[in-house]
C-alpha cells in the first residue's frame, strides 16, 4: 500500500511538473539589488509563487495566478475590492517583510516583490536566490531606475510571459492605455499651471516630498498638473510654505493613516503650514501608497483619485 501511494504522488509531482514545462526556455532580463542586469531562464512556469509586496500581490492575482501562489506579505493598504476573495485565499507569511528562513522554508520557485526586499538586511541580494534555483523578479517601479508609466507596462508584459498568461496582460496593458487615452484628453484641456506637492508622512516625523523622479511625480504630469519639487527628498514646514503649493496629496499606508490624518489637519491648524495656497483654497486630500508608489493594476485608480482631488 505504502509502494502504491509513493508512486501515486511521484506521478502527480510529475504531472505538475511536466504540464507547467514551457515549449521552450525563456529568457527575461530583469535586475539585481544593486541594478546590474539578471537574466532569469525559465523553463517551467512557477507553480510556488511568493510576493513580498501588495502590488506584486495584486498584479498576480488580477493575472489569475492564485493557484500559482504559497504566500505573500506587506500590504500597504488593503487589497482591491475585487481582488479579496483570491487575497483571502493566499497564506500572509508575515506582515511586513518575511525573514530569508520564513522564505527558505516554503521551498518557493520565484520570488516576485520590490527592490528593497533584496536589501541586504532583508532577503539579501537576488543572486543568493538564484545560487539556489529560485528565481527573482523586480517590479521595475520600485527600484532606483527611472520611474515611467510604461514600466507597469513591461512588469505586465514579463509576467505574462513566464505564467503563459500573454493575453491577460494584453488586455490589463489595453485597458490602461485606453483609460490613459481618454483621460490625456481631459488633461489636454487644462491649464497646466495647477502647482502640487505630494507629501507622505515618514518615521520621526520627517515628511517626504516625490519630486518628478518618481512614479507619483509622473502621474502628476499625466493628469497636466505641476510639481512643486522636481526632486524627492526630506521637506520641513519652512521649505514647503516657500514653494507655497495650491494643492497638496499626501500619499498614506494603512499602518500610519492616523498619521497621515494628523499631517492633512495641519495644513489648516499648524501657524506656519495653514499660510499655503493649497490651505486656504482647502484642495488637500489622501491617497493610498498602493495607488501610487509601484502601483501595478492600480495606476489608473490612482490617476483619477489624485485628479478627483485637484481638480474636482
Amino acid at each position: 500500500m505504502l509502494n502504491t501511494a509513493l508512486y501515486i504522488l511521484g506521478a502527480a509531482v510529475l504531472a505538475i511538473v511536466f504540464s507547467s514545462a514551457l515549449p521552450q526556455p525563456l529568457t527575461i532580463h530583469n535586475y539585481n539589488y544593486d541594478l546590474s542586469d539578471n537574466v532569469e531562464i525559465f523553463n517551467n512556469i512557477p507553480q510556488r509563487v511568493i510576493t513580498t509586496n501588495g502590488s506584486a500581490t495584486e498584479t498576480l492575482l488580477a493575472l489569475g495566478l492564485e493557484k500559482n501562489m504559497i504566500g505573500t506579505a506587506y500590504l500597504d493598504n488593503p487589497p482591491m475590492e475585487e481582488l479579496q476573495a483570491a487575497y483571502d485565499r493566499i497564506p500572509v507569511i508575515s506582515r511586513m517583510y518575511p525573514g530569508k528562513e520564513q522564505v527558505l522554508a516554503l521551498e518557493p520557485d520565484l520570488i516576485v516583490g520590490w527592490h528593497s526586499v533584496f536589501a541586504p538586511q532583508n532577503l539579501g541580494d537576488t543572486s543568493y536566490w538564484n545560487r539556489l534555483g529560485v528565481a527573482t523578479f523586480i517590479l521595475r517601479d520600485s527600484s532606483p531606475l527611472p520611474s515611467r508609466i510604461s514600466n507597469v507596462y513591461d512588469d505586465l508584459r514579463d509576467l505574462g510571459l513566464i505564467f503563459q498568461v500573454e493575453e491577460r496582460a494584453a488586455s490589463f496593458i489595453n485597458d490602461i492605455d485606453s483609460e490613459l487615452q481618454a483621460m490625456a484628453e481631459l488633461t489636454g484641456a487644462r491649464d497646466k499651471s495647477l502647482r502640487v506637492l505630494i507629501l507622505e508622512n515618514m518615521s520621526g516625523g520627517r515628511m517626504r516630498a516625490w519630486g518628478d523622479d518618481s512614479t507619483p511625480g509622473q502621474m502628476l504630469i499625466t493628469i497636466g498638473a505641476v510639481n512643486v519639487f522636481s526632486r524627492t527628498g526630506d521637506q520641513n514646514r519652512e521649505s514647503i510654505v516657500a514653494a507655497n503649493p495650491d494643492a497638496v496629496i499626501i500619499i498614506y499606508m494603512d499602518s500610519v493613516l492616523e498619521e497621515s490624518e494628523l499631517l492633512l489637519n495641519s495644513f489648516f491648524t499648524d501657524p506656519i503650514l495653514k499660510y499655503t495656497q493649497a490651505s486656504k483654497d482647502r484642495r488637500i486630500g489622501l491617497v493610498p501608497l498602493s495607488e501610487t508608489y509601484c502601483p501595478g493594476v492600480r495606476i489608473i485608480d490612482g490617476l483619477k483619485h489624485m485628479s478627483n482631488i485637484l481638480f474636482a
